[in-house]
């Protein structure tokens, strides 16, 4: 900062013009200001910067974390459906593989789940309907093998065929796929031995009772 010198006619100090010089510096009556550059608008503009950017990272984790938790789900939930689909396969063929193996069995001596129900008298001969008599026999005797407390829960209240809905439905399905369609027409031998499981079962509750 320079220093301001004054000459004059007069000041505050009483010295004249026509005075004689002393030689000393006289103090301007108005004082010189020191001017700062402020950069605080750099400053607030690389915070906005930066702050801009924690938002957008924040952000994408945030995309990360939800697509992380959605394909969690979509790996349980495939999981559980190829899991549900092996026991059913697994079901199935033990199922056909039990129905073939008592294709030899002497029917009135082999007693399944459905009791010790006979064929009607005149399809006692008939070889097809023996063959659906078996299968039939069989896919109860392992409904009630698999689901023994669904099976007593559906008889005590006598809506067997709604508590094993999806169980049946997959029975019927294995029998139609094992017994020709004019068998069934005939006679219909899945009905026959689940009755007969459902008053078997039954006896068993009354006597517990």
């Amino acid at each position: 900062m320079k220093r301001a010198f004054r000459r004059g006619n007069g000041d505050e100090t009483g010295q004249g013009a026509d005075e004689p010089r002393t030689g000393k510096a006289h103090i301007p009556s108005t004082v010189m200001t020191v001017e700062y550059l402020d950069d605080s608008e750099g400053v607030d503009s690389a915070i906005q910067s930066l702050a801009g950017q924690m938002s957008k990272i924040q952000e994408r984790l945030q995309n990360l974390e939800q697509a992380h938790t959605e394909m969690v789900s979509v790996i349980n939930r495939q999981a559980k459906e190829i899991r549900d689909l092996a026991e059913a396969l697994t079901r199935r063929m033990d199922h056909l593989y039990r129905a073939v193996s008592v294709e030899d069995l002497d029917i009135e001596d082999t007693e399944f789940g459905g009791g010790q129900e006979s064929l009607p008298e005149e399809l006692a001969d008939d070889e097809y309907h023996q063959q659906a008599f078996r299968v039939a026999r069989v896919l109860v005797a392992d409904l009630e093998a698999y689901y023994p407390s669904k099976v007593r829960e559906g008889v005590l209240y006598g809506n067997l065929e709604d508590v094993l809905s999806e169980e049946l439905a997959e029975v019927r399905e294995t029998y139609e796929e094992r017994v020709p369609e004019k068998i069934r027409e005939e006679f219909d031998h899945l009905s026959a031995a689940l009755k007969g499981l459902a008053t078997r079962v039954k006896q068993e509750l009354d006597e517990e009772r």
